[in-house]
């Protein structure tokens, strides 16, 4: 790494991570081609997930630029999200796919969304073990 430059530090506080079994919502709360920003945990030790949906298909990502650690969204639960399936950042225009959270441009440099482990259970969205 050249002299002088860091790698970005996470936004989310792994501590403040929902427990397994923790309801996070309900699936019908979250519209069909939609997402949903939660967060969990107070002041900077925060943990931000968000949700998007397409049909009865879930995926769940920290809700966290992998490009340069900021929120996906340019105003809470505002997501930039194309037909086609993809969500860029607000803030440098990184895209990934939301079927697996892969970059899709040169802005993220091959760098994924990180996945979070969720679960459908009776419709309600829960947190699963990793």
């Amino acid at each position: 790494m050249p002299h002088g430059r860091h790698p970005p530090l996470s936004l989310s506080d792994p501590d403040a991570r929902p427990t397994p079994g923790e309801v996070l919502c309900r699936l019908d709360e979250i519209p069909d081609g939609g997402a949903l920003g939660l967060s969990y945990g107070s002041g900077v030790k925060r943990f931000k997930i968000v949700l998007f949906r397409r049909a009865d298909a879930l995926y769940a990502y920290v809700n966290e630029c992998s490009h340069l650690t900021s929120p996906l969204e340019l105003r809470p639960g505002q997501f930039l999200i194309s037909e086609d399936g993809k969500v860029y950042c607000a803030a440098h225009g990184a895209g990934f796919r939301i079927t697996d959270g892969a970059c899709i441009n040169d802005v993220c440099a091959g760098k994924p969304l990180v996945k979070v482990a969720v679960e459908v259970v009776d419709g309600a969205i829960v947190m699963a073990a990793e």
